[in-house]
């Protein structure tokens, strides 16, 4: 009879445990990318802005600063360090100058697209193409709400 009041409170804990983690996941979507101009890796600080939107790049959902608006280009930039062409990038982490918080509300439309700026200075930057769709992962921010 001991070993099963040790198992119920071992589940227990365990159920817990799950149910703490589910109150703790981040409101933010991990993206990676890699830079490359004329077949030479980018390496250092680069700016980046980034913006969800529709199809037709025309509706903005989202932006990084919350200024882009009809699928234009947000005010301020990210600052990314960039090493041997690789970045990543939280969308919606707080703790980045520059960047909003991600609601998963956003993900309540049927197709999203991530549209990206990027310069190797704070006022030279340029869109990148082709936008990006984004698929399940942010999708599944949903269901914790």
């Amino acid at each position: 009879m001991k070993t099963h009041r040790t198992f119920n409170w071992v589940g227990g804990l365990m159920l817990l445990s799950l149910c703490l983690a589910h109150g703790q996941v981040p409101m933010e979507i991990s993206y990676q990318g890699r830079l490359t101009a004329s077949a030479t890796n980018f390496a250092g600080t680069g700016y980046f802005k980034f913006s969800l939107v529709d199809r037709s790049g025309a509706v903005t959902y989202w932006s990084n600063d919350g200024t882009g608006l009809a699928g234009g280009e947000p005010a301020q930039p990210v600052a990314l360090s960039v090493d041997n062409g690789l970045f990543t990038v939280g969308l919606g982490n707080t703790s980045l100058a520059n960047m909003t918080a991600l609601s998963p509300l956003v993900f309540t439309n049927a197709e999203l697209f991530l549209r990206i700026w990027f310069g190797p200075a704070p006022n030279s930057l340029v869109k990148l193409a082709p936008d990006q769709r984004v698929t399940s992962v942010g999708y599944a921010m949903m269901t914790v709400n």
